[in-house]
């Protein structure tokens, strides 16, 4: 199943190994870790311009996105219910 992240961006429920909350991104190491994802161009950032809330961790990418996470839970969860 496919849990939408924002724009015109799904990922297979399996995939997503975390979400964290963007105040999570302000931490030295997280910093050191989004710039590496981000020099290897597996960093994604979907909210633009928007405040980012979320930073959602799978398997082979990052995705900074503006959606929250309490409402990426909602739908993951949501999935596990159709499952």
């Amino acid at each position: 199943m496919l849990v939408h992240l924002g724009g015109d961006v799904t990922v297979h429920k399996k995939e997503i190994v975390a979400i964290l909350n963007s105040e999570v991104g302000e931490a030295p190491s997280t910093k050191e870790f989004l710039r590496a994802m981000r020099d290897e161009g597996r960093l994604i950032n979907l909210a633009g311009e928007s405040k980012r809330r979320s930073i959602v961790i799978t398997s082979d990418k990052v995705y900074i996105t503006y959606l929250s996470c309490s409402a990426l839970k909602r739908r993951a969860e949501n999935l596990l219910l159709e499952d």
